[in-house]
């Protein structure tokens, strides 16, 4: 009688990748997405509150040149100019880090 082997499937994303056991880079990284998924849920959080400020705005027909004061808020409408946007960058090397198996953006 052989005896029975418990093997577990390690998803491998390619063939030269290595797995290491590291458990502080391990607990940082997760400490790292925890943080992510926070900041993205606030980012959203706050894109939907900017929505609804800015349509609350509109209703005041604010003319263009215009400043008002709501509280301890100055708003402020004035027309900005299309431009042109361009930049360079210096060579170097850029550390990439996703989840396996995850959506991560």
């Amino acid at each position: 009688m052989t005896a029975a082997r418990h093997l577990a499937a390690v998803p491998q994303l390619a063939l030269d990748e290595t797995l290491i056991e590291d458990a502080e880079l391990e607990e940082s990284l997760e400490h790292r997405q925890e943080l992510k998924d926070a900041a993205s849920e606030a980012r959203a959080d706050y894109k939907l509150a900017d929505d609804e400020a800015k349509a609350a705005i509109e209703k005041q027909e604010l003319p263009e040149g215009k400043i008002i004061r709501v509280g301890r808020f100055r708003i402020e409408r004035k027309t900005v100019a299309a431009r042109k946007v361009s930049f360079e960058t210096s060579p170097g090397s850029r550390v990439s880090i996703s989840m396996v198996g995850g959506n991560d953006d």
